[in-house]
Formats: structure tokens, sequence, C-alpha cells
């Protein structure tokens, strides 16, 4: 975890930066709409970073109940959000007290855990009998060709990702934790290449590679992700996958520590 902290330290002053996908307000709405459907519950945003689910939560609905943020990176907590407490905790091993949760979000943050099994088993413990997981994260498309294309893309931008799931994976993943799907929907968002080769600093080598590795992508891949080029510049299309579980009776996990404190 020290390295991954690390990572998110340097990044932490620019994280939430306009041209990025962590305020986006599209891919937003799903989680606003299910912390909506408990006003006054209590919901735990697993790798929080700056906070943008808080942020984007209290304009649309201020009495939508309590979110606390947990990251691992103190730098990135440093930025959250005013609207949300947030704690340095280890998704491993949550600090709150068993059953106390009626939502746990993952926004774009269990691939960079190194067993997630344990975090999904830790999510199982701290969730109510009726609460609910949403997992939002991006994933290619459901065709070979770009599986293949968007994994080597990932691994060469984002290293200390310990996992490059496929939308059936992830799915998968939930069912052998014990978890029961309620509802699978995808979005596309439209993104840019630079602007996601710029978001913080690549050795030159790698920069060159991946430039070289969108601009030889198939013509197949070209078409599912509606590439349009110009300059310097590519806009494709992301697809984001959100995944809303409840805990089967299979999910389970030792004790843990407690924070009283979600409770108010």
């Amino acid at each position: 975890m020290g390295e991954l902290a690390a990572h998110f330290a340097r990044r932490a002053a620019g994280y939430a930066t306009n041209n990025s996908w962590v305020n986006d307000t599209e891919t937003l709405m799903p989680i606003l709409g299910l912390l909506q459907q408990k006003p006054g519950g209590v919901s735990f945003d697993i790798g929080a970073g700056t906070g943008a689910i808080a942020s984007a939560r209290e304009p649309s609905s201020p009495d939508a109940g309590r979110l606390i943020g947990v990251d691992i990176s103190h730098s990135m907590l440093l930025q959250h959000s005013r609207y949300s407490p947030a704690v340095v905790g280890d998704a491993h091993r949550l600090p709150f007290m068993s059953g106390c949760a009626d939502f746990v979000i993952c926004r774009q943050s269990i691939h960079y855990l190194d067993f997630p099994e344990m975090v999904l088993a830790e999510i199982g413990r701290v969730l109510a009998p009726d609460g609910k997981l949403l997992i939002a994260q991006i994933v290619p498309f459901e065709d070979p060709d770009d599986q293949a294309w968007w994994k080597t893309a990932v691994t060469l931008r984002q290293p200390l990702r310990r996992h490059r799931w496929t939308s059936t994976e992830l799915q998968e993943s939930l069912r052998q934790a014990g978890f029961v799907l309620e509802s699978v929907r995808n979005l596309e968002r439209r993104t840019s290449m630079r602007g996601w080769l710029d978001r913080y600093s690549l050795d030159s080598e790698v920069r060159r590679a991946l430039l070289d590795h969108f601009q030889s992508a198939s013509p197949h891949v070209r078409e599912l992700r509606g590439f349009a080029a110009s300059p310097g510049e590519i806009e494709y299309s992301l697809r984001w996958l959100f995944i809303t579980a409840r805990p089967g009776d299979a999910v389970t996990a030792p004790g843990s520590g407690s924070v009283r404190g979600a409770h108010g």
C-alpha cells in the first residue's frame, strides 16, 4: 500500500481537475440516485479521494444522510469535500462496526486493491442486512479485440492498478464473494486521449508507447470506441459499468475494528 499511497499523495493537489472523470456529473448520477433511496442512511465511499461524491451529493440532496469517505491517502483526504467526514483507512480492514452501513460505494477504486475478495468480505460485514454495494468502474467493451487493446493501454498507463476486469469478470468476482447482483447497467462517456495522458507525469518512453498504442488501434476498436482523430489528439468512448448488489448469506468476514462515529 505504501507505493500506492505515495502515488496519490503526488497527485492529490490536482486530482479533481475539470478534464477528468472524477467530477463527471453523468457518472455520479447513478450513485446519487442510490443514496437518495434511504434518507438519513449511513454510507461509506471506499477510495473517496477528494470527495467527488460528497461534493455532488450536497447540492442535490442535503438531507440524504451521512456519507463517510475512506481512503489510504492522507494527502487526498486533505483535499476532501467539506460536505462529508473522511477517515484514513484500509479497505481490507474497514474501521467500522458490523452491519452499520446502508450503502457502500466503490467508484473507480476497487481495481487498486491487493485482495478484492478480502475487501468484498469486509464490505459484506459492514453492510446492514438490507444494505447495498454499488461498484462504478470503467471497463472495456464486451469484445475480445477491445478487451485486449484496453488491458494493454491500462497496463502501460496505470502500472499500479492491480486488476483489469472486464464487465463479466467483475460480475463473477462479486458472485464468488457471495453477493447477489440486483442491477447491471452501462454508460458511455466521451473522453480525450491527451487528457488521459496528461493527468500525471509519464516517462517519455511510456508516453510514446501509449501514443503508438492508440494510433495503431485496429479498425474494429476504432469503430467500437468512436475514435475521432485530430492533430495530436484522439477523442473516444469510455464504457462505465454500474453494478448494484446486496450481500447474500455467503458474505462473511472475521471481526474487525469499529468506529462508532459511523452512527453519528
